[in-house]
C-alpha cells in the first residue's frame, strides 16, 4: 500500500504490452492508496498504447465513484476524445473497438450482457451517450467538418499512408523514437536509394537523421501536422538537410524543445 501523506501525490502511467493490464493497474494503483493517473485522453500512445485518463474515469464511475461526472466536465468528453484522435491520426474515422468513443460498445449483441433486471434502466444510465452531449446546433456542426470535402481528400490520402506506414521493422513517434530508431527506418525506406544516396548513406547516415529529426520537431513547434514516418515526409525533409549542409545552415536540436527533451531526457 501507499504511504498516506499530504507531501506529495502519486500518479500512475502504465504502458500497454499484450494484454489491457495498464488500465487494470490504474484502478489496482488506485484502490491501493494512490491519487490517480499521469495518462492521455485516448490509449493510442507508445508501442501499443499506454493507460488513458478517459477509460480510468469511466472505469471509476462504473465502479461507484459518483464524484466523476461532478469533478470533471465529461458529458462532452466523447467528442473531445474523437478529436484527440483526430489531431494525433489526421482522420475522423476512429477504429470502431476504441473503448467509449468507438461504435461498436453502443450495440447489444446479446441479452445476458444486461447485467441485471431492468436491463432499459441500465443502457441508458451506462451508454456512451452519457459523454456526448450537445446542443443539435453544435452536433450538426461537429458532423458537417466530418462530411466536408477536405476531411473525405484526407481520408482517402491516408488510406494509402497507412497501408505503407504500416510496412517495414520501425515506426517513428517522434517525441518518443530515438534517434537509432529514426535512423533504421530512414535506412529501411532508403533501399532504392533515393531518400538519401550511396555515399551519404555510408558518411552521413548519422549525421542526416540528426538534421531530418530536427527539421520534424521544427516542424512541429510551428504546428505543422505532418507524418513523419511516411518516407514521402522523410524524403522531403532530407532534401532540406540537403539544402542546408551546402548552405551551411543550422537548425535546432532536440535539446532546445522541452517537450522532446522531456521524452527522450537528458542525454538525447
Amino acid at each position: 500500500h501507499f504511504p498516506v501523506t499530504e507531501n506529495y501525490r502519486i500518479l500512475v502511467h502504465a504502458h500497454a504490452g499484450r494484454s489491457n493490464t495498464q488500465d487494470a493497474a490504474s484502478v489496482e494503483a488506485v484502490s491501493c492508496g494512490a491519487n490517480g493517473v499521469w495518462a492521455a485522453v485516448i490509449p493510442q500512445a507508445a508501442q501499443k498504447g499506454h493507460n488513458s485518463s478517459m477509460v480510468f474515469l469511466d472505469n471509476m464511475l462504473q465502479l461507484g465513484n459518483k464524484h466523476v461526472l461532478s469533478d470533471f466536465r465529461l458529458h462532452q468528453a466523447r467528442e473531445c476524445a474523437r478529436h484527440c484522435y483526430y489531431l494525433n491520426f489526421n482522420t475522423y474515422t476512429i477504429p470502431e473497438d476504441c473503448p467509449i468513443w468507438g461504435g461498436r460498445g453502443d450495440q447489444l449483441v446479446h441479452t445476458a450482457f444486461i447485467r441485471h433486471v431492468g436491463g432499459a434502466a441500465w443502457r441508458a444510465e451506462n451508454h456512451p451517450r452519457l459523454y456526448d452531449i450537445w446542443h443539435d446546433d453544435q452536433r450538426n456542426t461537429l458532423l458537417s467538418r466530418r462530411d466536408s470535402d477536405l476531411h473525405e481528400e484526407v481520408q482517402q490520402h491516408r488510406v494509402a499512408l497507412d497501408r505503407r506506414s504500416a510496412e517495414g521493422q520501425y515506426r517513428i513517434a517522434p517525441l518518443v523514437s530515438d534517434t537509432q530508431t529514426w535512423t533504421n527506418r530512414i535506412d529501411e525506406l532508403n533501399a532504392n536509394r533515393d531518400l538519401l544516396t550511396s555515399q551519404e548513406r555510408e558518411r552521413l547516415l548519422g549525421e542526416f537523421t540528426n538534421d531530418i529529426r530536427a527539421l520534424g520537431f521544427a516542424l512541429m513547434n510551428a504546428n505543422i501536422r505532418a507524418n513523419l514516418n511516411e518516407k514521402t515526409t522523410l524524403k522531403k525533409l532530407a532534401q532540406i538537410a540537403r539544402r542546408n549542409r551546402r548552405e551551411q545552415r543550422q537548425c535546432d536540436r532536440v535539446k532546445d524543445f522541452l517537450k522532446a527533451t522531456y521524452h527522450q531526457g537528458g542525454g538525447e
